[in-house]
C-alpha cells in the first residue's frame, strides 16, 4: 500500500520561497504524521507541492506518477521558511518568546535536524526567546535543541498516572514523564500541565497537581474540556 500527504499547489507562485533559496524543507504537520504512521509499519511518502512552486499540471502529472492508493491532502501546512518569516513579524511586533509546535507523539531524525536549524535561526539570527512543544524527544535531541538556543520546552502530563490509561493509549505515563525529566537535565524549563473535566476525580487532579510539583516544572497550564 502506497500513502502519499499532499501540501496542494493551492497558491500557485511558480517563483516559491523555495525556488528561490534553492532550499526544500518539507511540511513540518505533514512529517509529523508520516512519522508517526511509518512507525505503525505504514510507509508514508510526503509531497509538498505548493512548496515546490508546482503549478496544477505538474501536480497532476507527480500524482499520476507516484499512483497512490491512498491520498491525504491538507488545506495548509505550516513550513519552516514560514515559520521563520512569522517569527521575525513576531519580533517587529515587540513579541518574546516564539513557540514551535507539531503533531504526533515523536518527530524523526532528520526532523529534529530541520527544527534545530530553525531554533538556531530564531533565536541566534532573529533575536526571538525560542520554545517548543515537539512530543517525546530522548535527552540528545533536548540537549540539541538547547544549544540551538530553545529555551523551554512544552509536554503535558496530562492527568494523574492511575486516570492516564482512560485517555491515552499510544504512549505511557512514564514516557511523558521520560521526556520532561530529560528536558530538565538539558538544562531547559518545562512547561507542562494537563487537562480537567474529562471524568476524572478531585484526588486524580489533587495527585496530577503533587506530581508536578514534585517534578519542579516552571509554568503549568490548565486545559478544561466542556463538552458542547
Amino acid at each position: 500500500m502506497k500513502i502519499l500527504l499532499v501540501n496542494p499547489p493551492w497558491h500557485l507562485d511558480q517563483n516559491s520561497v523555495y525556488s528561490k533559496t534553492g532550499a526544500i524543507y518539507p511540511p513540518l504537520g505533514l512529517s509529523s504524521m508520516a512519522t508517526v504512521m511509518d512507525e505503525a509499519g505504514l510507509p508514508t511518502d510526503i509531497l509538498d507541492a505548493w512548496g515546490m512552486g508546482m503549478g496544477l499540471e505538474r501536480f497532476r502529472a507527480e500524482l499520476q506518477k507516484r499512483q497512490p492508493d491512498i491520498l491525504g491532502i491538507t488545506a495548509y501546512t505550516t513550513t519552516v521558511l514560514q515559520a521563520l518569516a512569522a517569527a521575525r513579524e513576531a519580533k517587529n511586533m515587540g513579541v518574546s518568546k516564539f513557540g514551535i509546535v507539531t503533531s504526533g507523539n515523536s518527530l524523526s531524525g532528520d526532523e529534529i535536524k530541520v527544527i534545530i536549524e530553525a531554533v538556531e535561526e530564531i533565536s541566534r539570527g532573529i533575536g526571538i526567546e525560542a520554545c517548543a512543544s515537539l512530543g517525546a524527544l530522548s535527552l540528545d535531541d533536548l540537549k540539541a535543541l538547547k544549544c540551538a538556543g530553545l529555551t523551554r520546552y512544552h509536554h503535558n502530563i496530562e492527568t494523574s498516572r492511575r486516570f492516564y490509561a482512560k485517555i491515552v493509549t499510544t504512549h505511557s505515563f512514564d514516557d511523558r514523564l521520560d521526556t520532561i525529566r530529560s528536558a530538565k537535565t538539558a538544562g531547559l524549563e518545562v512547561c507542562s500541565g494537563g487537562i480537567i473535566g474529562m471524568g476524572e476525580s478531585w484526588e486524580d487532579r489533587i495527585e496530577m497537581a503533587i506530581l508536578l510539583r514534585e517534578l519542579d516544572v516552571d509554568s503549568i497550564p490548565l486545559n478544561i474540556l466542556v463538552p458542547i
